[in-house]
């Protein structure tokens, strides 16, 4: 097996002056913030979308012409978003519901989609 690691430490130590000892460099902070998104308002125009899901038993169509929506409140981090207002114009939808598959007890997830209307 070929020797695949490479150590190009010994052109650090040429930039060193003798003598010194060389700067151990301080750890990188990884740490981010979460995303923070001010969405005040937002606008689809001819918008068709399918949504299959056997687990869960469901198969949607929906078209939608226009449908313009504004919000009170958006927390993208906490996956929270208030309504203001929705407008809908050309909306045709279908759905079919039927027994999903089944699916071993698991604990609930923590991640919730919270929308006020």
């Amino acid at each position: 097996m070929p020797d695949t690691a490479y150590n190009f430490n010994y052109i650090l130590d040429a930039f060193v002056p003798p003598g010194q000892p060389q700067a151990t460099p301080s750890p990188l902070d990884t740490t981010s913030a979460p995303l923070d998104i001010n969405l005040k308002a937002i606008t689809f125009k001819d918008v068709r979308v399918k949504y299959r899901d056997d687990v869960t038993g469901a198969d949607v169509n929906a078209y939608v012409d226009t449908l313009r929506a504004n919000f009170d409140k958006t927390d993208i981090a906490n996956n929270s978003y208030r309504l203001k207002d929705l407008t809908v114009d050309g909306l045709d939808a279908r759905a079919r519901i039927y027994k999903g598959l089944p699916t071993p007890d698991s604990p609930p997830s923590a991640d919730t989609l919270d929308i006020g209307l």
